[in-house]
């Protein structure tokens, strides 16, 4: 009569076993502080100056106001470096009305120079997002002409509330120098355009009992300087 046949498995000895669990965890042990390090970061709060210069306006140009921002920032090469930012910024024109008020959003990449290095570093800055406005509501005293055969009188009105919206593309050129640690006093100096403006504060504002105050100009130019404190770990 033949034997029964008796199935014969392969398993692995507990020595080997024990061997390829150390082997897996040294490779994850070893791989887990190389990517903490090769994964670079940065974080910015400036504060400076901003100035809006208009056209079409039909009082005096705006004068400089107050900026701050907001920004990070991951290293995807040596020398480039890409982020989001916030920003704010108001727009005082010289007139009865509130100053304006811009709040900005977006994109933008670090292209440093690899010249100098260590303690000072020098980079180009690109940027893009979307960029809101506001004008609060005042009240005036305006030329009113109720019809075309009548004398204008002057009226004491109300003007609006008046909000807006556009893209805001630009750039400029930063600088920094290492504190101590990762610490480091930081600065730019950026040049924006708004693009595609829309709403009443660029069609015009209401006024009370009726009519359209034209607006007092369209953002064309923006420069901006600000100093502040960058964390560089």
């Amino acid at each position: 009569m033949p034997l029964p046949r008796r199935r014969v498995t392969a398993e692995l000895s507990p020595a080997p076993r024990v061997a390829v669990a150390l082997a897996v965890l040294a490779l994850v042990t070893a791989w887990a502080p190389a990517a903490r390090a090769q994964l670079h970061w940065d974080a910015s709060a400036r504060v400076g100056v901003a100035k809006r210069h208009l056209s079409d306006r039909s009082g005096g140009d705006a004068s400089f106001g107050p900026a701050a921002e907001l920004m990070a920032h991951i290293a995807l090469l040596p020398l480039l470096r890409a982020g989001l930012y916030v920003d704010h910024d108001t727009s005082p024109q010289g007139t009865d009305a509130p100053a304006r008020r811009f709040f900005g959003g977006g994109a933008r990449v670090r292209i440093f120079s690899p010249w100098p290095r260590g303690k000072a570093r020098v980079w180009l800055f690109l940027r893009g997002g979307a960029l809101l406005a506001y004008a609060p509501s005042y009240t005036t005293t305006l030329e009113i002409q109720d019809t075309p055969q009548s004398a204008p009188v002057r009226r004491q009105v109300e003007v609006g509330s008046a909000s807006g919206r556009a893209l805001d593309l630009g750039g400029g050129l930063g600088a920094s120098y290492t504190l101590w640690g990762p610490w480091q006093l930081s600065t730019e100096l950026g040049a924006r355009a708004p693009l595609a403006l829309a709403g009443d504060l660029y069609d015009g504002r209401s006024l009370s009992g009726g009519g359209v105050l034209s607006p007092a100009g369209v953002d064309r130019f923006v420069t901006t300087l600000t100093v502040g404190i960058t964390y560089d770990p």
